[in-house]
């Protein structure tokens, strides 16, 4: 039987193995929801099913920074690309 759980329960799961929070940088600008930063700076990196894993705070930034390189996207994706961040992975 599948049960959707709340947003708590969803968070309580996560953060069972709480690890000491490890913050965004500073210089960061993206505004992330308050949930999501609650619970990705008190968590390791999490498979949460078979296909997808939830990034902690340090992985999500260095995939993001490893991603954002201009030289790497097409020129008409250059612009959009400073609005992309990668909290996790497919597979």
């Amino acid at each position: 039987m599948f049960t959707i759980l709340s947003i708590q329960n969803i968070k309580e799961k996560l953060i069972i193995n709480k690890q000491s929070i490890k913050n965004f940088p500073k210089s960061l600008s993206f505004p992330f929801a308050e949930l999501y930063k609650d619970i990705v700076t008190q968590i390791k990196t999490v498979e949460i099913s078979s296909e997808c894993i939830l990034f902690d705070s340090v992985e999500s930034f260095n995939q993001t920074k490893e991603f954002s390189n201009r030289d790497y996207w097409s020129e008409n994706s250059k612009e959009t690309i400073k609005n992309f961040w990668f909290f996790a992975q497919n597979g």
